[in-house]
């Protein structure tokens, strides 16, 4: 019988229970395990999804905690997919952060539509980044 899912922003987590999602993924596959301990370390805050001892789900908030915040690295384990934890997720990303004046994410665009049916929207203006700033010269 599978465990029940728990929701939690309080629970820790490793490099090495995040690094199996994140190689699940085209944005974060090969990630090293110095590097997600580093972003774990500047995250604002980040929701967990525990079925028991396994991680399988993750998102993480970047915010000033008024104006913006920053939606990251939505990600569920391919096995749990459909089954509504990434709804579930967003439902308790925007609980915890309902005060904020504006929440933002990117995705890629197969993802637009299971967003848009959370209440995003696409904006009219342009999203613009400079990117691999530490490859630069």
């Amino acid at each position: 019988m599978p465990h029940t899912l728990t929701y939690t922003f309080d629970r820790p987590v490793t490099p090495e229970q995040l690094q199996p999602l994140f190689e699940q993924t085209t944005w974060a596959k090969g990630r090293s395990a110095e590097d997600i301990q580093h972003m774990l370390d500047h995250t604002t805050s980040c929701l967990t999804v525990w079925q028991g001892d396994r991680l399988v789900g993750f998102a993480r908030v970047i915010t000033d905690d008024v104006y913006r915040g920053l939606l990251d690295d939505v990600i569920v384990d391919t096995d749990l997919r459909g089954q509504g934890i990434g709804a579930a997720m967003i439902a308790h990303i925007i609980a915890r952060f309902g005060h904020l004046e504006e929440l933002l994410l990117g995705c890629l665009d197969h993802m637009v539509p299971f967003y848009e049916k959370l209440g995003f929207k696409i904006e009219g203006h342009p999203h613009m980044a400079i990117k691999n700033l530490a490859h630069r010269h």
